[in-house]
């Protein structure tokens, strides 16, 4: 603690004035003992923060007014314990429930600690450690300082999340330890982990500042469902954990409940537009067992993930066996795959596309991927994609479908145009484009019959590689469809940034669109804006012959679904 002060008396007793640059220069000011103290007295008190000197077994010998005030009104600090007058507090600002001399044990060890004081939380640390001249008592200078908030500690600590200013992943993990440890005893808990949907959507098309600000408001979404006793963290970029202490199973499902009907409701609005934001929890009860507080994460993780593949704003109770069999599922459909593979058992299908008007001319076809199994089942992509995803093999895939794509169109040589899918793990991949490029060469194949679709989602996840892969092969002749247009929040602000040509309504809104106002609405608003920028429409899960009339109504370019025709082998 830097004091910058002269002492200047004309006392005999004091030596001459000597500069005094830090206190631990006070023991070379030749002073005794209780000189040296009334010195350091006179200096302390002159302080607005708290300064504590203690002895070697931890006991107060002197403390200044700002120090007493924090111990507390009537507080009769000399010669008591550090640790009696100062409640030790966790980083997450929990009780501490070590015994008190734990305080002046970590403060020897050179820790700042949280502790609780009269007014506030604050904090406490060694500034000097070192006995007076001649052995004397006085052993360790405290520093005491009242914190602005509760937080304050946490933060400087890294426990607490800078952005939205709840708690951060450490001091979480530090609650969940204390939290199994109470459950040994019986106590009950509940863990919550949650998944925003469309943050990362609105992070890329809004900017940072957007996202920063969903999750500020997403955290004060969710404390005022909270209890007093509960805790909210921040876990990882649009993840947050919440634990219900005293809470069981059914508590914390019903908490989830809440939590999900909370979300439902909620708008983000940025820029003049506005935002749904959905959300997919996993539950756990913390219970008595070998447990870690990692492994409580990975867990209800799990669940959250269990969720999140079951749709928007959905919960899922963790059970000790589901990460285990969901393991082995994945594993298997890997295995399956591979073999797959290596026997040549994918397969291509083509679904016909037409013009909306009366003679419904054939535009174009989109391939859909099939895998054959071993006993001759047609596996649908729903089944093994998700698997592809995770284990990297979408790649793998996508130049599969292109090749075989390519030549079936060489061999048949008949001016049909084809439209292949891309994954975003292709779009990211910048050896994609060399590759199509080689391939269109190699095969001779137009490339103005060539299309590809593509999701918002994976262009905006990975929009600079995507943007050059686009452009390149528009200037080759190629088209591209923004596909599931709608579904996305993102679609209005890049639909000029992103070179497509056509727009793919998202089916969910075509398939409901005579039984829901809002779904008419919706397909109707996408149609004519297509139109306006100037670009084709074409409507997906067309099932039946009065949703293509009434497509055909709104103007919609082109047709797609059962209606139209089923798919069938290329």
């Amino acid at each position: 603690m830097p004091i910058s002060v002269e002492l200047k008396t004309s006392q005999t007793a004091l030596p001459a004035p000597t500069p005094l640059s830090t206190l631990r220069d006070m023991g070379d000011l030749g002073l005794g003992e209780t000189g040296a103290v009334l010195v350091a007295q006179m200096l302390a008190d002159s302080g607005r923060e708290g300064i504590v000197f203690v002895d070697k077994q931890g006991r107060v010998l002197m403390a200044n007014g700002a120090a007493n005030s924090l111990f507390g009104a009537g507080a009769r600090s000399q010669g008591q314990p550090i640790g009696q007058l100062l409640q030790m507090l966790e980083p997450d600002g929990s009780v501490c429930c070590g015994p008190a001399d734990d305080l002046f044990g970590r403060l020897c060890a050179g820790e700042t600690c949280t502790v609780g004081t009269s007014q506030r939380p604050g904090e406490c640390y060694f500034i000097h450690q070192r006995p007076l001249p001649g052995g004397g008592r006085a052993f360790a200078l405290a520093w005491l300082r009242k914190l602005n908030s509760p937080g304050e500690s946490l933060l400087r600590a890294g426990g607490l999340d800078s952005l939205t200013g709840y708690a951060g992943r450490q001091s979480f993990e530090n609650a969940l330890s204390q939290a199994l440890d109470r459950a040994q005893g019986g106590a009950s808990a509940g863990l919550l982990y949650l998944d925003l949907y469309q943050f990362k959507v609105i992070n890329e098309s809004c900017g940072n500042d957007a996202g920063d600000e969903l999750l500020k408001q997403v955290a004060n979404l969710l404390v005022v469902v909270l209890r007093g006793k509960d805790m909210l963290a921040r876990l990882g970029s649009d993840e947050f954990g919440i634990l219900l202490s005293d809470c069981s199973l059914a508590g914390a499902q019903q908490m989830a409940s809440r939590i999900v009907r909370q979300i439902e409701d909620y708008r983000f609005s940025w820029s003049g537009q506005e935002f749904s934001v959905g959300i997919s929890i996993g539950v756990l009860g913390i219970g008595a067992g070998p447990q870690t507080a990692n492994q409580l994460l990975a867990a209800a993780n799990a669940a959250c993930n269990g969720a999140k593949a079951s749709g928007r704003n959905r919960i899922k109770v963790y059970h000790s066996d589901d990460k285990v069999r969901a393991r082995q599922q994945k594993m298997q459909w890997l295995s399956r795959i591979q073999k797959a593979l290596q026997e040549d058992r994918f397969e291509l299908y083509q679904q016909t596309i037409v013009g909306s008007g009366p003679e419904q001319p054939l535009h174009h076809c989109e391939v859909l991927l099939r895998m054959r199994a071993e006993d001759g089942e047609v596996i649908s992509p729903g089944q093994f994609i998700p698997a592809a995803e995770q284990f990297g093999l979408m790649e793998e895939l996508d130049r599969l479908v292109l090749r075989k794509v390519l030549n079936h169109m060489a061999a048949e040589d008949d001016g049909q145009h084809y439209a292949v899918n891309v994954s975003g793990a292709s779009l990211g991949d910048s050896k994609y484009c060399d590759y199509v490029i080689s391939l269109l060469a190699e095969t001779r194949v137009d490339a103005g019959r060539l299309h590809f679709e593509i999701t918002e989602t994976a262009a905006i996840s990975r929009l600079r590689s995507a943007l050059d892969f686009m452009h390149e092969m528009t200037r080759r002749g190629c088209k591209f469809y923004l596909d599931d247009f709608g579904r996305g929040q993102s679609s209005l602000a890049y639909l000029r940034e992103l070179p497509v040509h056509y727009i793919k309504i998202d089916g969910l809104f075509v398939k409901n669109m005579l039984k829901d106002s809002k779904d008419y609405a919706m397909v109707s608003t996408i149609n004519h804006l297509a139109h306006v920028m100037g670009l084709k429409t074409v409507a997906e899960y067309v099932e039946d012959e009065d949703i293509a009339n009434a497509l055909r109504d709104l103007g919609v370019d082109y047709l797609q679904g059962y209606a139209i025709a089923h798919p069938q082998p290329l």
